[in-house]
C-alpha cells in the first residue's frame, strides 16, 4: 500500500515563510549522514540523542503538525533494531527471503493481554514492510509475489511522483523521460547486476522511546536505470495507541 505525494512547491510547505528554515533542516539532514559515515568515535557522543532531537524538531516543524493523542501505552511496547530472522508465518515468497536480513532495521510490538497484540517491521527507507497480529489474522503485508520487487512495492511507503516529468515527451533533452517515481521503500531490480542484491532506501537517522519509534531515509528513484536522482527524504512515526491501533506519520522534505 503506498500514499502518493506530488513532489511540487505545495508538498512541503514548512512554518518558516523564508527559506532559512528549509536550509537549516537540509544542512541537518546532511550532517547526520556525514556523521554516521564519518570515521570519528562515535563513543564520544550520544549519537541517539542527537538523532531524537533532529528527528523531533524537524517533525515539529511541519505547517500541518499535530501533537499525538496517543498515551499512556509505553509500558506495552518495546523495540528491537537486532534482526531476529524470518516470521515462518508470514508466509514471504521464498526466493525474496535471503533479501530480508539487508532490508530490515527495526522492529516494534505491542503486547496485549487481549488479542491486539502486533508486531511491525521497518525496513532501512523507514517503511513499514511487515504488520503480524499472531492471535487475529497474522501477516497482513502481501508475500511479496511481484517480479524483481522484493519488499519494493506491496508495502506501506511514501510515493512521490513529478507529474511534469514522469515519462512526458519532449522534457528531457527533447526525448521522452523516463519513468520519475520515488519510492519511500527502494528500487526494483531492474538493472542487473547492480540491483540483484536489491538498493533499498537509506536510512539517516531514527529513534525508539516511549511508545513511538521515528525514521528518516532518502528515498530512491523506483525505475532504475534513470538519469533523475532523488531530492526526497521521508520522515515516519510509528505510535502505539494501546488496543491494537497504530498511529503512522509521515511526512516527505524535498
Amino acid at each position: 500500500m503506498s500514499w502518493l505525494v506530488e513532489t511540487d512547491k505545495k508538498s512541503n510547505q514548512l512554518t518558516s515563510s523564508s527559506n532559512n528554515k528549509k536550509n537549516l533542516l537540509a544542512s541537518l539532514s546532511v550532517f547526520i549522514a556525514g556523521f554516521l559515515s564519518s570515521s570519528t568515535t562515535h563513543a564520544q557522543y550520544d549519537i541517539h540523542a542527537l538523532d531524537d532531537a533532529i528527528l523531533n524538531d524537524i517533525l515539529h516543524s511541519y505547517t500541518d503538525h499535530v501533537a499525538s493523542t496517543c498515551t499512556g501505552s509505553a509500558d506495552t511496547t518495546t523495540f528491537s533494531f537486532e534482526y531476529q530472522g524470518v516470521n515462518v508465518d508470514s508466509e514471504w515468497n521464498e526466493a525474496f527471503i535471503p533479501f530480508e536480513e539487508g532490508l530490515f532495521q527495526a522492529s516494534m510490538t505491542h503486547t496485549d493481554t487481549g488479542n491486539k497484540s502486533w508486531t511491525i517491521r521497518i525496513g532501512k527507507g523507514g517503511n513499514m514492510y511487515s504488520h503480524y497480529c499472531r492471535d487475529m489474522h497474522g501477516e497482513t503485508i502481501a508475500p511479496q509475489n511481484r517480479l524483481n520487487s522484493p519488499w519494493i512495492d506491496q508495502v506501506h511507503q511514501i510515493v512521490s511522483v513529478n507529474e511534469e516529468l514522469n515519462g512526458a515527451a519532449g522534457k528531457c533533452n527533447g526525448d521522452t523521460c523516463p519513468a520519475y517515481y520515488i519510492h519511500g521503500a527502494g528500487a526494483y531490480q531492474g538493472d542487473s547486476p547492480y540491483t540483484d542484491v536489491p538498493f533499498y532506501s537509506q536510512s539517516l537517522a531514527r529513534t525508539c522511546k516511549e511508545n513511538h519509534c521515528i525514521f528518516a531515509s532518502w528515498s530512491q528513484q523506483a525505475h532504475l536505470k534513470t538519469i533523475f536522482t532523488s531530492p526526497i527524504i521521508s520522515f515516519n512515526k510509528y505510535t502505539n495507541c494501546g488496543n491494537g491501533v497504530i498511529e503512522h506519520t509521515q511526512m516527505i522534505f524535498k
